[in-house]
């Protein structure tokens, strides 16, 4: 293996509660009921907009104008990075591999999160936002996009799909590492619990230290996953 993507959300940086809050206040103002928390959960990983103009069909500006305003004043003081992130980021680097982010959160809110963590952007190769891809996870088109984008700032040493992990914490991100061919790895501190990962890859991580494995897997291939890769 030589690179490795990584979702943002509920993945590098803790955001869940910031994600359940902006939902919560934003259609208990514009729709006037408190949304459970299960159905907020079961959205996070895939882009805000379509999930707000589902909710109010031709009124969703107004929703996110709602839920970006309430981002932007929760944000510095409820997200931070999980513990031990920075430290396994800097090991990956260190161990030669390429290593990328794709998020279906935007570009602006994809700063904000980042600038917590000043130390690991300067890592990364490439940074795929919702803004920056015609399609969205499940799609595999923005994880294909993040390795062409590796691949082009270093054309001597091409990375196929099947030399790239994609880590994150959702049955969405799994669903397009398989689409794009790449080694799915799921990690269980964000919001998907083992059963819901479980059907896409053998590779589940509890803890955020494990994440350093994957440099050991890189050079062995060892990894296993039990999807049609």
């Amino acid at each position: 293996m030589k690179a490795i993507l990584f979702d943002l959300d509920g993945t590098l940086i803790d955001s869940i509660e910031l994600i359940v809050a902006c939902f919560t206040k934003t259609i208990e103002t514009h729709l006037g009921y408190t949304p459970e928390r299960s159905w907020i959960l079961s959205r996070i990983g895939k882009p805000l907009r379509p999930a707000l103009d589902e909710l109010a069909p031709g009124n969703g500006e107004k929703l996110i104008a709602t839920y970006r305003d309430h981002q932007w004043k929760l944000h510095d003081e409820v997200v931070k990075p999980f513990h031990g992130i920075e430290d396994s980021l800097h090991h990956l680097a260190k161990e030669g591999l390429a290593l990328g982010i794709v998020t279906s959160k935007g570009r602006g809110g994809t700063d904000k999160a980042l600038a917590l963590m000043p130390s690991i952007t300067k890592l990364f190769s490439t940074i795929i936002t919702v803004d920056d891809s015609p399609t969205h996870k499940p799609d595999p088109g923005p994880l294909l996009i993040a390795l062409d984008q590796i691949n082009q700032a270093n054309p001597h040493q091409i990375i196929t799909p099947a030399e790239c992990y994609y880590v994150g914490d959702t049955i969405f991100d799994m669903q397009a590492a398989v689409g794009a061919r790449m080694k799915p790895v799921g990690v269980l501190w964000g919001v998907a619990a083992a059963t819901d990962l479980s059907p896409y890859t053998e590779t589940l991580f509890q803890a955020v230290h494990e994440l350093t494995s994957l440099s050991k897997h890189a050079s062995s291939g060892l990894l296993q996953t039990n999807t049609p890769l």
